[in-house]
Order: structure tokens, then C-alpha cells, then sequence
């Protein structure tokens, strides 16, 4: 007797293959801006992730290597993949290619972080604003975010952290780590990705992205100001000059 997935089940199926194919197409397009990233001097991977091998000066080689083996088991014990959780990644790799040429004028230049911040300190990325060379936030991707408000509330409140950072110091790039970055989540629908995916194969943002970006920044900007109502003294500080930029764009 043959066996035929149930109409649900075969729809699941079908949205994986989607969102597995994208991520795929994706790649190519992420190498390419490695390199762009590289030029710029920070030490990223072919998929735009921060490397911490590029930080063994700073942390001692020994250190670097435990963070690396630890994150090695991590993946090994979470290796399965969710529709939910392969769409997070293509949301941030999207993003990535997105908000560095793209959206806001290239004003806000984008990194994803480490595979160590990325599951021990649940930061995807790390942002910089390009005309005052400071790092601005820390971002969150994820599709359904406002499932997950416990889990990210303690970063809202007290900063996040990310160990391989760059930064910079009196005009030049630097490899530090940060403590306390102020949080700000980016969350799409399923049909704004979408969008975003055709203005990156276009290679131009559509009016349709546009509509997208302005709802990115709207939020961006609604976060800076509700998140400070219930951050610490010196982070309300940070929320409060990252939503200045957020105007500004």
C-alpha cells in the first residue's frame, strides 16, 4: 500500500523545500558580500559570519578553540532543522544583503554574528551605523518573535552580549567584545520576505520593498522607545540614540 502524505503534511513538506532552495540561492550572493566585508577589514566567513579565529590575539588561541569545540557539540545535538528555524536563517542572511545595499541609503551596515553569540548569547547580528562608526544594536532575527518575548526580555532589559565583535576605536576597526547592546528584533511575514528575496535577485528595491522597509523602520523605531521604558539607566540611554538614528534615516 502506498503511502500519501496528508494535505497538511505534504504542505510542510513543500515549505521546506521552499525556504531549504532559498537559503541555497542565498549563498553565492553572501560570498559575494564577504568579500565586500573582508575589504572593509572586518574577519567574516563566506556567509557573513564574524570568525573567531580572527580573534585569538585578543582571547588566547586555547580560549578560542573551547568556544569552538563547545559550539561544535551544540550543533551536533540541535542538528535537526525546523521549517521555523531554516526561515530565521534565511531572514538573516536576507537581511544581511538587504540593509547593506539596499535599505536606508547603506547607512546601517550589517554582520552576522559568530555560531558561538549566535547560540550562547542569542544574537544573530551585529549592526553599525556607518556615519558615526558605532555599533548601534544588536539584532535578533527571527519570524515570530513576539512568540519568544520571554526568552529575549533579559536582553530588552540588561543588553546583550557578544564576545567576536568588532567595533571602532578613533576612526580605526577593532576587535572587542560588548556587554551590554541595546536588543531590537526584526520580524517579516512570509510574503514580505518574499519581496525581499525579489529586490535581492532584481538587485533593486521595489516599491513593494520599500513598503517592507518602512515597516522594518517603523518598528526599529517604536522598539528604541518602548524598550527603554523597561531597560536600565545607561541602556535607556543607548535606546534612546540608536531611535535618533532610526529618525534620521
Amino acid at each position: 500500500m502506498k503511502f500519501e502524505r496528508p494535505p497538511e503534511l505534504a504542505e510542510i513538506h513543500e515549505e521546506i523545500e521552499q525556504i531549504i532552495q532559498a537559503r541555497e540561492w542565498l549563498m553565492p550572493r553572501l560570498k559575494e558580500e564577504a568579500e565586500k566585508l573582508r575589504k572593509l577589514g572586518f574577519g567574516v566567513d563566506d556567509e557573513c559570519r564574524i570568525k573567531p579565529g580572527e580573534f585569538k590575539n585578543l582571547f588566547g588561541e586555547e580560549n578560542v578553540a573551547r568556544d569552538l569545540e563547545w559550539i561544535k557539540g551544540k550543533k551536533t545535538k540541535f542538528e535537526k532543522e525546523t521549517p521555523e528555524k531554516i526561515k530565521g536563517e534565511v531572514l538573516e542572511m536576507a537581511k544581511t544583503l538587504t540593509f547593506n545595499n539596499f535599505w536606508f541609503d547603506k547607512r546601517l551596515i550589517a554582520l552576522r554574528t559568530s555560531e558561538y553569540d549566535d547560540v550562547a548569547n542569542g544574537v544573530d547580528q551585529l549592526i553599525f551605523d556607518a556615519e558615526t562608526k558605532t555599533a548601534l544594536a544588536a539584532v535578533d532575527a527571527t519570524t515570530n518573535w513576539k512568540d519568544k518575548t520571554k526568552e529575549i526580555s533579559s536582553g530588552i532589559e540588561n543588553g546583550s552580549k557578544v564576545k567576536y565583535g568588532f567595533g571602532f576605536e578613533n576612526e580605526s576597526l577593532v576587535k572587542k567584545s560588548y556587554y551590554n547592546l541595546p536588543l531590537f528584533i526584526i520580524s517579516m511575514k512570509g510574503e514580505e520576505l518574499l519581496e525581499v528575496l525579489k529586490d535581492i535577485e532584481k538587485g533593486e528595491i521595489s516599491f513593494e520593498g520599500r513598503k517592507v522597509e518602512n515597516t522594518v523602520l517603523n518598528e526599529l523605531k517604536s522598539q528604541s522607545e518602548n524598550f527603554a521604558e523597561s531597560a536600565s539607566l545607561k541602556l535607556k540611554l543607548s535606546y534612546e540614540k540608536a531611535g535618533e538614528i532610526f529618525e534620521r534615516l
